[in-house]
């Protein structure tokens, strides 16, 4: 399945409405946001292996959160200031080829718009993020607890 079969399962309506606190968030990274795909969508791609779910957060999260068994881990904060992963690129590249498409999850999508802005920087020509991170996709058979 591509991204562009996957747009079928994205919600038009107002993504921030449960939100409004995001509205100026997203409108200062709307490219990010318009690479965000709907949880539904992430897992189709990421279940039919047409996509590598890179899981950013921290692993204390993971721990507290749950996570995907599928996922990579490849943290986009680090240390215990929680400062940008200067090796985020690097031990990204490890698990993903800049061609593959990559879909980016973290706790509640911010973290991951951030770091598909990086990722498009960084040459990685399909990166997108799961539209409200985990939290969004609770409901979602590939969630696990710790």
């Amino acid at each position: 399945m591509s991204y562009a079969s996957a747009q079928r399962f994205k919600t038009h309506s107002n993504v921030n409405a449960d939100n409004p606190g995001r509205d100026n968030y997203v409108a200062q990274n709307t490219a990010a946001f318009e690479r965000d795909l709907t949880p539904e969508a992430s897992w189709q791609l990421v279940n039919s292996g047409a996509a590598v779910l890179v899981d950013i957060r921290t692993p204390e999260e993971r721990k507290t959160f749950g996570y995907v068994e599928e996922s990579a881990r490849v943290p986009w904060l680090t240390g215990s200031n929680k400062i940008r992963n200067p090796r985020f690129f690097l031990e990204l590249s490890k698990v993903v080829d800049k061609q593959q498409q990559v879909i980016l999850l973290c706790q509640t999508g911010k973290r991951s718009a951030d770091a598909v802005l990086g990722a498009l920087k960084a040459g990685y020509t399909q990166a997108y993020g799961v539209q409200g991170g985990i939290e969004g996709a609770r409901h979602l058979p590939w969630l696990k607890t710790a």
